[in-house]
């Protein structure tokens, strides 16, 4: 990330989520990328050499806070663009719900990956869970309910040990 622009910043962590939300193998590597640039960021500003056992005080990082934003974007976006067209046919809603389901799995995935790494308020995962189970209370079609239940028992699995 060069001396970009806050609109390319903005760009490029937007790019980042998405890529990181429906490439879950993935995952790990994009942390790593994200811890990266953050240090690269920190070397820049102080002027010191690029030391990655830097410590980042993660909470205080612009970079860091605007993936927060973004995920609650695309978290939000997930459930509201969930609309089936009455006119597919069953083959064409499997595809969709499967669609829909790794997207949402995906998002979940890299939230708990940056949940781990201690990279994220901690009020992040409560508003994840929340949001969930808020969504599986409301009146939605079949398979979309499931998922969003599935998603919080995976969420929760994945970092259970990491919240208070």
């Amino acid at each position: 990330m060069s001396a970009g622009s806050e609109e390319d910043e903005n760009l490029f962590i937007k790019v980042f989520f998405l890529k990181a939300c429906h490439e879950e193998k993935y995952t790990e590597l994009y942390i790593d990328l994200v811890k990266f640039l953050v240090r690269m960021k920190e070397s820049r500003k102080t002027g010191k050499k690029y030391d990655s056992k830097l410590h980042i005080k993660w909470m205080k990082d612009d970079f860091v806070k605007k993936i927060q934003n973004q995920f609650k974007e695309v978290f939000n976006q997930i459930f509201d663009e969930y609309k089936i067209d009455p006119k597919w046919n069953e083959e064409d809603i499997m595809d969709y719900e499967h669609k829909h389901k790794k997207k949402l799995f995906g998002n979940l995935n890299f939230i708990a990956a940056l949940v781990k790494n201690k990279m994220l308020n901690k009020k992040v995962p409560f508003y994840v869970l929340e949001s969930l189970l808020e969504k599986s209370c409301t009146k939605q079609q079949g398979e979309n309910k499931l998922n969003t239940f599935e998603g919080t028992c995976k969420f929760l699995g994945q970092i259970a040990s990491k919240i208070d």
